[in-house]
């Protein structure tokens, strides 16, 4: 199982972007299914650089394969604050642009985008594993 850690930091995302499509490409997912592979990736990735490691430095890391189904499975893990995604309140999608808290929509995208998306908390550590399947194009 391929794995790639870095320092949390943005300039990082392209690199775990670039490795997990040019994986992904290889084992025939379809470009539909890079794209969401692809903004659910730079959504998680972008939050946990951004809010797990609050005045500290930390890294992520990115293990993926494809499983027996031939779904695509990506886990993300970092060891900043606990954060569990799918306990998130969802964003207020109706109301008045004013009247909106700012967040929650990445979060709300990745967990869309993924056709499983699974968080836990495991020692000092973060954990999310999201699953793609096949689309056609």
């Amino acid at each position: 199982m391929p794995k790639i850690r870095l320092p949390a930091r943005l300039e990082n995302l392209q690199k775990m972007i670039s490795l997990l499509s040019a994986f992904a490409g290889a084992q025939g997912f379809s470009s539909d299914t890079m794209l969401d592979v692809e903004l659910a990736l730079e959504e998680i990735l972008v939050n946990i650089c951004n809010y797990a490691f609050p005045g500290a430095d930390g890294d992520m890391e990115m293990t993926y394969e494809e499983d027996q189904k031939g779904r695509l499975i990506v886990l993300l893990s970092d060891n900043g604050i606990p954060f569990d995604p799918c306990s998130a309140p969802a964003p207020n999608l109706t109301g008045d642009l004013q009247q909106r808290s700012i967040g929650g929509l990445g979060i709300l995208l990745a967990r869309t985008l993924a056709d499983e998306f699974h968080y836990q908390r495991q020692g000092d550590s973060n954990l999310i594993t999201m699953f793609f399947a096949k689309k056609k194009n």
